[in-house]
């Protein structure tokens, strides 16, 4: 996951916006605790959504922030929940691994000038990813798996959308049924593959001139599709996320996560059109 999973700022309450960046904040700092002040760098809105989600779907827990200072910013004011909670946890050996094999994939389709940044930044995460994988083996086999088959795709010059997007689908689909009860497995797995096929959909129409440029894969320069086809697969997603979300049980955080899904992630698939078009570029959270 990257950075596509964002809220709608301007349609969020003022008190769910603190709450959310109570989480985002609390990630960083799990992320720092658990390996090491680099790894704040792998950080995303992605894995925020996913931990906001992870605490929604229990009816137990009660999430309470503190109030502290940025470690980069100690002018600026944060709110942090408890870090030590499985949920955190777990969230930043994902965040982790996941980061491992984003740079090794970088290393292979990178330029020579980018490719050496990343050559020198694997090093930092290669220790903090073996401890990542000791506490978490099958998170590490999903996204392994993944991204070996994802590669096979590529150097096949797969041209269907849809068999492009699958590994990627199927990985976030069984971390997120693995939180599932039998009863729910196929909800928390749709939802999961659905998700996982918006981010690589997105994501690979927002490189699409870059990878023109720099020749490399990309499913949607081997396809043909235009803007508007690419835009309309990729709210097909959007639209079966927000028939899934309205199908679980959700015990807190249930308006933010409704922002995202009915609100932010159309707005990032706008966003991208617009700097497509060279309009506007939005702005960080």
């Amino acid at each position: 996951m990257l950075g596509y999973v964002k809220p709608d700022k301007s349609e969020l309450k003022i008190k769910e916006y603190e709450i959310y960046r109570g989480f985002y904040c609390s990630l960083c700092k799990a992320l720092g605790k658990n390996y090491g002040q680099i790894s704040r760098l792998f950080l995303s809105y992605d894995a925020t959504f996913f931990t906001l989600f992870l605490y929604a779907i229990k009816p137990d827990i009660n999430v309470s922030f503190k109030s502290g200072k940025c470690p980069f910013n100690p002018f600026k004011k944060c709110s942090f929940a408890d870090i030590k909670t499985d949920e955190f946890r777990f969230m930043t050996a994902f965040s982790v691994i996941l980061t491992y094999y984003k740079i090794k994939d970088n290393i292979h389709d990178s330029s020579l000038f980018k490719k050496l940044k990343y050559i020198l930044l694997l090093p930092f995460v290669f220790f903090k990813h073996k401890k990542a994988v000791k506490l978490y083996p099958d998170i590490e086999a999903v996204i392994k798996q993944s991204t070996e088959e994802q590669n096979k795709l590529e150097n096949e010059r797969c041209d269907i959308c849809d068999k492009a997007a699958d590994p990627s689908a199927k990985a976030l689909a069984k971390c997120f049924s693995a939180f599932a009860d039998k009863e729910n497995e196929t909800l928390f797995y749709r939802f999961g593959y659905c998700l996982g096929r918006y981010v690589y959909l997105i994501d690979a129409f927002d490189d699409l001139e870059k990878d023109k440029k720099n020749r490399s894969y990309n499913v949607f320069l081997l396809n043909g599709y235009t803007d508007k086809q690419i835009a309309e697969s990729i709210r097909m997603s959007i639209n079966e996320l927000i028939l899934c979300l309205d199908l679980f049980d959700l015990y807190s955080n249930k308006e933010i996560l409704e922002n995202i899904i009915k609100s932010g992630l159309d707005n990032r698939l706008s966003a991208v059109i617009k700097k497509k078009e060279g309009t506007v570029d939005e702005k960080p959270v």
